[in-house]
């Protein structure tokens, strides 16, 4: 899942949300 997380970085924080709870080890971007 990290191709979604990187492409999570260029869409809109709504889907960042949501990596941002599912993977939210991974996820080193200011997601907060």
């Amino acid at each position: 899942m990290k191709s979604l997380m990187f492409f999570d970085v260029e869409t809109p924080n709504r889907r960042n949300d949501r990596i941002c709870a599912l993977e939210h080890v991974y996820v080193k971007f200011d997601c907060w």
